[in-house]
């Protein structure tokens, strides 16, 4: 995902809702009530006093944070190239322990 000011939060959030945290510890309050904020990036850190440079760098880093989780989601999925089932770590073929799947 493009990370950019224009990126509505929901859509962030829904995404990769690791960054709802990673958002929250640098000020920004991207969940309320358990709903994600209704808006823009750039909208959410005007709110929060987040602007200028500030919110440039906070955006170069959001990006950078979001590269980092999603490779890593994608190591976690091994696909199986013989039965063409996508299976977890640990797993063969996509099966449980109990031969389902």
């Amino acid at each position: 995902m493009k990370i950019a000011k224009e990126t509505p939060v929901e859509d962030l959030v829904e995404e990769y809702p690791e960054a709802a945290g990673w958002m929250s510890r640098r000020g920004l309050r991207c969940v309320v009530c358990g709903e994600p904020f209704w808006g823009s990036l750039e909208e959410l850190a005007t709110e929060d006093g987040v602007v200028g440079d500030d919110f440039e760098k906070l955006i170069t880093e959001l990006q950078a944070f979001v590269d980092g989780v999603a490779r890593v989601e994608r190591k976690e999925v091994r696909v199986d190239r013989y039965e063409g089932a996508v299976s977890a770590p640990g797993t063969e073929s996509g099966r449980d322990d109990e031969g389902n799947g």
